[in-house]
């Protein structure tokens, strides 16, 4: 079993590997431009002036790395609160939007995201490279959370907020692909299953046999 000690330098070389993850200079709108948003006027207001204390605090240096970063996570989970939905940037962000898990799972997902990734995206690893890929799966499985979607959010800059196995004409919510935190109440069951319907309308009966799954996205 791979484990790491958390160190002050550890900390400092995770938040340096994640900076690609919130990008300098750039404005509050520009920020959220391409996010999907449902947010008010009032939390817009809100949310872009503690976005602009959080860029000066790192601006003028008065914040570390490690600090910026968890700042930022914790900045983005309350634009998804808000209904600004922004895709998870990396592993990292993931692994720290999940209260539950613990530091040393946490800090395994931050020291070996270029291997998750890694394994992923190629046909064949080493099986070193495996081993920390199936380790990796473990942790997000035991906090209700697929690797292979997370990943995929990553890559595609998506946001799920909902995946279902199809089978004919039902619908089941897929816990074995689940890659979102947040529960779903049945109005906004209901409002996805509104929309699955107005798609099996549309669809042919020889293409719809083929349909395996339905996935409620942002992106």
């Amino acid at each position: 079993m791979h484990t790491h000690k958390r160190t002050p330098r550890n900390e400092a070389l995770a938040a340096e590997n994640d900076k690609s993850a919130f990008a300098a200079d750039i404005d509050f709108q520009q920020y959220i431009s391409s996010f999907a948003s449902n947010a008010t006027d009032a939390d817009i207001e809100k949310l872009g002036a503690e976005y602009d204390r959080i860029q000066a605090e790192h601006n003028k240096g008065s914040i570390t790395e490690q600090e910026y970063t968890e700042k930022m996570y914790d900045f983005d989970d309350k634009l998804r609160a808000a209904k600004i939905y922004a895709p998870y940037k990396s592993l990292a962000a993931y692994a720290y939007a999940v209260k539950t898990m613990s530091l040393e799972d946490r800090t395994f997902i931050e020291h070996n995201s270029e291997s998750l990734l890694a394994a992923y995206s190629q046909a064949h690893s080493e099986e070193s490279i495996l081993a920390i890929y199936e380790q990796g799966k473990g942790i997000f499985k035991k906090n209700g959370l697929n690797l292979e979607e997370l990943i995929s959010s990553i890559q595609s800059s998506s946001y799920n907020f909902a995946l279902f196995k199809v089978e004919g004409d039902t619908l089941e919510l897929d816990a074995d692909r689940n890659s979102t935190l947040q529960k779903i109440d049945e109005p906004t069951k209901e409002k996805y299953i509104n929309v699955f319907r107005q798609i099996r309308d549309l669809v042919p009966e020889d293409i719809w046999g083929k349909v395996t799954s339905f996935v409620v996205f942002a992106s």
